[in-house]
């Protein structure tokens, strides 16, 4: 006599909630790490505070530092921990 079949039914559960846990987590990690544009698909300029742009000391900065902050700024949006 052969042996019974065996169900395919819990491997296609399994495969579902496994696939299910990637793209959430896919999705988390996009909500925590990733940008925040407005719905009309431009960034949303940013702007830095009076106190951040005057260094301690009171030396100047150059348009080409305040550009790379700015550009830093853009990339990690506030209130982001790394």
């Amino acid at each position: 006599m052969s042996q019974p079949r065996r169900s395919i039914g819990p491997v296609i559960a399994y495969m579902l909630t496994l696939l299910g846990l990637i793209l959430g987590g896919i999705w988390l990690w996009n909500a925590v790490h990733g940008t925040l544009a407005p719905h009309g698909g431009q960034a949303v300029p940013a702007t830095l505070p009076q106190a951040a742009t005057t260094p301690a000391g009171g030396e100047d900065i150059g348009t080409a530092e305040r550009q790379q902050l700015n550009d830093v700024l853009r990339r990690h949006p506030a209130g982001a921990t790394h």
